[in-house]
């Protein structure tokens, strides 16, 4: 560097000179040291280097980076370049590599960040691809369930494969989810069920968040249809809890004989989901102390009190039910014989008043 600088200096006119700057270009631009080259070749000679000039070996000193997998000084390299030429020819192209590179760093958050600006510009080749790796990140990675929703929506309105539309459905239902919206999550969960591209596991979730929905809304007879539909598919933490939900609305009808008629199908046909066994046997309780067989439901309590080592709060509501069915109990054992005594002291009352 210093020799070609100073054949520029000493020789500015001379074909050595204009080699010399050349050959500076080339270094400073592998060194990912652009500006300072720049710099040098305004103060020291008669070149003038366009804009177009300084876009082009920005960007490439920030590739140069990127190619030979140096991630970190890539970053710092495509940063330099966007902060520079916001709106420059090679913008894009930076934005995307730069995420890449966080991505592989696991920096998320700012990989959001390029990923967003892409997606400012609408006509760019990554438009799409972005708003899926956004949407990717922000549901998945950092948890932002309404950026991720905005994205979704966005994916599916310029989505150009069956893939990505497939991705931004059921995208759009669980963010929906997530962000406690039940009547689009009940509107994309229809628009994805009747897409008929929904795969059995994915439809199946669908389905049993529509019925979810449907139950928070206060529609139990629309979550019953969903939630049934659901327990006759294939066997799953889903089909379970589904089941379960199946039972509880029962009861919640005061239909208490079917609703003991579920939970005991259901305790028979998933035995090995020991969670939501543990819940179907205090529902199994409810049903009987309801119908007034409060031996039979403190005997179930009992059994889960005395066998179950799951859940700590599955396992404090059998007590807590248990402990209030006992209480009940000996609140009416305490009514039962104050009562007679009573009668007998009106009884003498009258006696001695007459």
């Amino acid at each position: 560097i210093d020799d070609y600088k100073l054949v520029v200096k000493k020789f500015p006119e001379s074909r050595e000179a204009k080699e010399s700057l050349e050959a500076l270009k080339d270094i400073y631009v592998e060194l990912g040291r652009a500006d300072e080259y720049f710099a040098f070749v305004k103060g020291n000679s008669n070149m003038v280097i366009s804009s177009s000039e300084e876009d082009s070996l920005t960007y490439q000193a920030a590739d140069n980076a990127y190619t030979a997998n140096d991630c970190a000084r890539s970053i710092n390299l495509f940063g330099s370049y966007v902060t520079k030429f916001p709106n420059g020819f090679f913008a894009s192209e930076a934005h995307w590599k730069k995420a890449d590179c966080h991505i592989k760093a696991k920096d998320f958050a700012n990989a959001l960040v390029d990923f967003e600006a892409l997606i400012q510009n609408k006509y760019s080749k990554y438009y799409e691809k972005a708003l899926l790796k956004a949407s990717g990140i922000a549901y998945y990675e950092l948890s932002d369930y309404a950026k991720a929703n905005n994205f979704y929506k966005q994916l599916y309105i310029v989505s150009t494969s069956t893939q990505n539309s497939y991705t931004a459905m059921i995208g759009l239902v669980r963010t929906a989810v997530q962000l406690h919206n039940n009547d689009e999550t009940i509107e994309y969960a229809d628009q994805f069920i009747n897409s008929g591209a929904a795969k059995d596991a994915d439809l199946q979730e669908t389905i049993y968040e529509k019925a979810r929905a449907y139950y928070s809304k206060g529609d139990k007879e629309f979550a019953l249809g969903a939630f049934n539909r659901v327990t006759e598919m294939p066997v799953s933490e889903k089909a379970v809890e589904a089941k379960y939900m199946v039972a509880k609305i029962l009861f919640e009808q005061l239909k208490y004989k079917n609703s003991l008629d579920t939970c005991l199908k259901l305790k028979n046909k998933y035995s090995s989901y020991e969670y939501w066994i543990a819940k179907t046997f205090i529902l199994i309780a409810d049903n009987y102390y309801a119908q007034g067989n409060s031996f039979q439901a403190k005997a179930t309590l009992e059994s889960i009190v005395e066998n179950y080592d799951g859940d700590a709060a599955v396992l404090a509501e059998a007590k807590t039910k248990l402990e209030k069915i006992k209480s009940e109990e000996l609140n009416r054992s305490k009514i039962m014989q104050i009562v007679p005594g009573d009668t007998l002291i009106m009884e003498q009352d009258s006696i001695l008043n007459r």
